[in-house]
């Protein structure tokens, strides 16, 4: 930043350049001291066998599921082929019921099994019944109010169980 009016010789400052300020600014940083690579990674083996003991559980146990998959979609596959089977063996009996179940076969099994015949003519009877309509036409009664109320009142204790 430049300030106006200002004469003096701050642009040369030449102190910068002073190498016995800049031997002092050395000795009054601090000093970085050089550690041998074995005391420096003390106790890195001990964080290494954790690390790997942690990478070879989380393989396992990605194998593990991996493992357990390829089972089940085997077990999965069995299951498909057994319902397939069952399912065309079950097409097959219904066909053999369907063709056991025909009137032409019930009425051979009828004759031949139990020894029944069919029905003839003259094993018929016809029988005639009264076939009148009749016709009942319930009395009305006149009531009043108090004998509804009545009524009502009798058909909830008869629903209760009372009467």
């Amino acid at each position: 930043m430049y300030i106006y009016g200002n004469t003096t010789s701050m642009a040369y400052d030449l102190s910068t350049f002073d190498m016995e300020e800049i031997a002092e600014k050395k000795k009054s940083r601090p000093q970085l001291r050089v550690v041998p690579l074995s005391n420096a990674r003390h106790g890195s083996w001990f964080m290494l066998l954790i690390m790997l003991a942690c990478i070879v559980a989380t393989a396992a146990v990605v194998i593990f599921g991996k493992v357990q998959l390829n089972e089940i979609n085997a077990a999965n596959s069995v299951a498909t082929v057994q319902l397939e089977e069952a399912n065309k063996e079950n097409a097959r009996l219904q066909a053999k019921l369907d063709s056991m179940v025909t009137p032409a076969k019930i009425e051979e099994y009828a004759q031949n099994e139990l020894g029944l015949s069919r029905v003839q003519r003259s094993q018929e009877y016809h029988l005639s019944a009264n076939t009148e309509r009749i016709i009942e036409v319930a009395q009305v009664e006149e009531t009043d109010m108090f004998s509804t109320i009545n009524s009502w009142f009798n058909g909830i204790l008869e629903y209760l169980g009372f009467v």
